[in-house]
């Protein structure tokens, strides 16, 4: 495999896994460390990793300077998948904040060699997309470009996006920043005595913490139980409808029977 031929983006982190443990993920290790005189690690300690790539690039090694290629080859069982600040670690490595000059504009290529995709954060999404996730394909064996895993990554990138605009627009106007969401989403469904389908609090509680997961996750929170095929939830149902829909929107009409919500509203076009 010729890695110049991936053609990535400026301060990508490029997943390569394989589920079913056919790549040899050692052997192409070994082969771009005697190719491209890459640095490997199989642990994510920043008291480690930081000073040996600054070591790495200070002796002006010929072929790392030239490629600055760096690895990190992980076992099946690693904990690193899951880890948040793993991915911090790589986003802090393309950023070369911890070397003295940075990477003068010439980022490396951090190449993740694992069994699965790793963890991936709205900061990584919202800072574009940084990681690209490429599978071994179990037919052909050839890398092939995760495109479902990529547009997840994407609809996350869009989400932070939007909360981070409509923090900026409550700094400027001091409005609450759940009200902004909510205006921008949402509008009564129409004039009262001509209702349109209502939607329920707990139907409305999930679209909004889908949309803005960051704002709205406190009226929702997970049950001791997961339900078969799904997750149980426990509402904050008064709080929602109390503190934030009665006190904010006294144009949604809405209608409850034992404390069990209807609002008339519905997506803005």
């Amino acid at each position: 495999m010729a890695i110049k031929m991936l053609n990535p983006l400026p301060k990508k982190t490029i997943c390569i896994y394989d589920d079913l443990g056919q790549l040899g993920k050692s052997d192409l290790a070994d082969l771009m460390m005697q190719k491209f005189d890459a640095i490997l690690f199989e642990k994510a300690d920043e008291k480690e990793v930081f000073p040996a790539i600054r070591a790495k690039f200070d002796q002006e090694c010929e072929g790392f300077c030239k490629w600055r290629v760096i690895i990190f080859n992980l076992t099946r069982e690693s904990p690193l998948y899951d880890s948040v600040e793993f991915t911090q670690l790589l986003e802090k490595i393309t950023d070369g904040s911890f070397m003295k000059a940075g990477w003068d504009g010439e980022y490396p290529w951090v190449i993740v060699l694992g069994n699965r995709p790793i963890m991936y954060t709205a900061t990584t999404a919202a800072n574009g997309g940084r990681i690209v996730f490429l599978k071994l394909d179990s037919i052909d064996h050839k890398l092939v470009f995760d495109r479902h895993l990529d547009l997840k990554i994407q609809s996350l990138a869009a989400t932070a996006q939007n909360i981070s605009t409509i923090t900026d627009e409550s700094a400027k106007s001091g409005k609450d920043p759940k009200v902004i969401a909510f205006e921008k989403t949402f509008e009564p469904s129409g004039p009262k005595g001509r209702q349109s389908a209502s939607m329920v609090y707990t139907q409305l509680i999930d679209q909004l913490i889908d949309m803005y997961p960051t704002l709205f996750k406190e009226y929702r929170t997970f049950g001791k139980k997961p339900k078969v095929g799904g997750e149980d939830y426990v509402y904050q149902k008064q709080k929602f409808h109390e503190q934030f829909m009665v006190a904010n929107f006294k144009n949604i009409q809405f209608s409850g029977t034992q404390g069990y919500y209807s609002y008339y509203i519905k997506k803005k076009a």
